[in-house]
């Protein structure tokens, strides 16, 4: 079913599980929740995962990229970043020159991995104004490699059983 795809990119109506279909179902709401915050590059997918502010660049600019890059769909971002840790961004189109401006914004870190991560709200940071939630929070379950805590699921209407797994796709 995946066959090397995101989870971004899966269509949500395939797969034998319901628990799967579920999640499928609601990653629009988690996409603007979470990014990639890139480290060496080799878990990134440059052009599918969100590690830019604006999101996943296939979405933003579409597949003229990859022609003009001469990059695969699949590539790594490790593929763009020299071994001290420099970019190697193809400058050859209007597209990338523009996306080279944000690009640039993002400092790679080659001593640690790419991890997913909340992304901050408007005060910087992951708040709560809800005490239900926050009384959920308590209960939540932990997420080590992504180091954020997955309670606002339960804030997105996700059931219990569909929370349990979510680990297990992303």
């Amino acid at each position: 079913m995946w066959q090397g795809r995101s989870l971004w990119e899966v269509d949500s109506r395939v797969g034998r599980s319901w628990c799967l279909r579920a999640i499928l179902r609601k990653r629009e709401k988690l996409k603007h929740h979470v990014r990639m915050e890139v480290g060496d590059g080799s878990r990134c997918r440059v052009w599918l995962d969100p590690w830019l502010q604006e999101g996943s660049i296939l979405k933003q600019v579409g597949k003229i990229v990859l022609y003009d890059a001469a990059s695969q769909r699949k590539a790594r971002l490790s593929d763009f970043i020299g071994p001290d840790g420099e970019w190697h961004w193809p400058r050859v189109s209007m597209e990338l020159i523009d996306l080279w401006d944000r690009v640039q914004e993002v400092s790679p870190c080659l001593s640690v991995s790419d991890r997913w991560v909340w992304v901050p709200g408007s005060q910087d940071g992951f708040f709560i104004a809800s005490a239900w939630v926050l009384r959920i929070m308590a209960s939540s379950h932990r997420i080590g490699h992504w180091g954020v805590e997955l309670s606002w699921i339960c804030h997105q209407g996700i059931g219990k059983g569909v929370r349990r797994k979510l680990w297990r796709v992303l």
